[in-house]
């Protein structure tokens, strides 16, 4: 079984028309003669369409295409998701994880109205601090799902990625220290994964223990430098005793 989805955040048709063409294209590759039915088959995929700005309350509505051939004709409908009808706990409760990295839309027409604010007003700046305070508690959310094994590490940070290039668009007219508040709610820190941290820590390891060896070889060239003063001043010694005892024979 073949699926096929696309996103767009405007729904003027043209989504659609790409949607079956990218369908016909993996008709035909696939496309085969099925010789007990003695015909050519093309089984296209199954499709879906995330709808990924508008969309209210309604979560699930469904947009048609119709396939005609003479007075013959194939209607079929298309799910389309309006992914900002679902809550936070919605998406980490249903386990719709694949709706992560488009969060921060719903937040478009906030961010359009703090750009719009030329004076920056205490208005402005509250919109900003709730806009991150939910994106922030997002963010703790995705990190647990991936604590509890609920989300594999890897997957976890392809969703932090995109997470991070969305909200990067939809920060873009925001000041810098804005802009880079947005993004690191989540995206901008990728997350450290277990294998990274192992790595670190074996590193650091070996840090410490190179530290600890080059003390051992310091203190050891130390005592052999303690050792050469001394035999010095024992040779001088020496050789001293011996000039007298030459002296002494003369």
């Amino acid at each position: 079984m073949m699926y096929h989805i696309e996103c767009q955040s405007t729904s003027d048709g043209s989504i659609l028309i790409r949607l079956v063409d990218y369908n016909l294209r993996i008709g035909y590759e696939y496309a085969f003669h099925d010789k007990k039915k003695g015909c050519v088959r093309i089984e296209f995929p199954r499709s879906a369409f995330l709808m990924l700005d508008k969309g209210g309350r309604t979560k699930v509505s469904d947009m048609k295409v119709e396939y005609c051939h003479g007075e013959e004709s194939l209607k079929i409908n298309i799910p389309v998701m309006h992914v900002q009808a679902y809550s936070m706990d919605e998406i980490f409760e249903k386990k719709l994880y694949f709706l992560i990295p488009f969060y921060t839309m719903r937040f478009k027409r906030k961010i359009k109205q703090i750009i719009g604010d030329k004076e920056n007003t205490l208005e402005s700046k509250v919109k900003y601090d709730k806009i991150i305070s939910e994106m922030k508690v997002f963010a703790d959310r995705l990190y647990k799902a991936c604590e509890d094994k609920e989300l594999s590490e890897d997957y976890t940070r392809e969703l932090g990625n995109m997470y991070r290039d969305v909200a990067e668009a939809m920060a873009a007219g925001l000041d810098d220290d804005r802009r880079e508040g947005m993004v690191n709610t989540m995206g901008g820190n990728i997350l450290k994964l277990q294998a990274e941290i192992w790595m670190e820590e074996g590193m650091e390891k070996e840090k410490v223990n190179t530290d600890r060896e080059k003390k051992r070889a310091d203190e050891a060239e130390r005592q052999l430098e303690e050792e050469r003063r001394k035999h010095e001043e024992e040779n001088k010694v020496l050789r001293k005793e011996i000039e007298r005892l030459k002296a002494a024979a003369n």
